[in-house]
């Protein structure tokens, strides 16, 4: 594509003026943002026709860093993990499912593993209380009494939880 030349007219200190030649600028972009569906912007609406009939293309291709998944729902289930790796070598554990959760009681310092019997509320999200997601803040059923989820499943591959007071 080529760009325009556009004429500049220039003073000179004496009268006499002239002009030169000024590339202008290319228009500044939009940075990409991210949508819920995880989609960059630039590629939403890709596969629509433009008012003329065109068909539309993206302004660039995807990139590594491009890459990458929505948000994790933790459930009430048999143990699934998966592990996936991210930048820098970094990777993380997800937490599909599980049962068991680390509970954590701070008047004793005490920890140990209990089963989940149910998910009792989950501030996160509305939908997430009629589904049984479990996220960071849920309140889930243990054998005890009830623990409020402190770690987040979705990253580090485990319930972890405090106990609270039943009111």
């Amino acid at each position: 594509m080529q760009r325009r030349i556009r004429l500049r007219r220039v003073p000179e200190r004496d009268s006499t003026h002239f002009y030169i030649a000024h590339r202008s600028k290319p228009k500044e972009r939009a940075e990409p943002f991210y949508t819920e569906e995880n989609e960059l912007a630039w590629q939403s609406g890709i596969t629509k026709r433009k008012k003329t009939g065109g068909k539309k293309r993206a302004y660039r291709s995807k990139r590594r860093r491009d890459s990458g998944s929505g948000p994790l729902e933790s459930e009430l289930g048999d143990t699934i993990r998966r592990v996936v790796s991210g930048k820098s070598r970094h990777t993380k554990v997800k937490l599909f499912s599980d049962n068991v959760v680390n509970v954590s009681d701070p008047s004793t310092g005490t920890t140990e593993r209990l089963q989940i019997q149910a998910v009792m509320e989950n501030p996160a999200n509305i939908d997430y209380n009629r589904r049984g997601v479990i996220t960071k803040g849920a309140i889930v059923r243990i054998e005890g009494g009830l623990a409020k989820i402190v770690s987040r499943p979705g990253q580090d591959g485990v319930f972890n939880a405090i106990l609270i007071e039943e009111e």
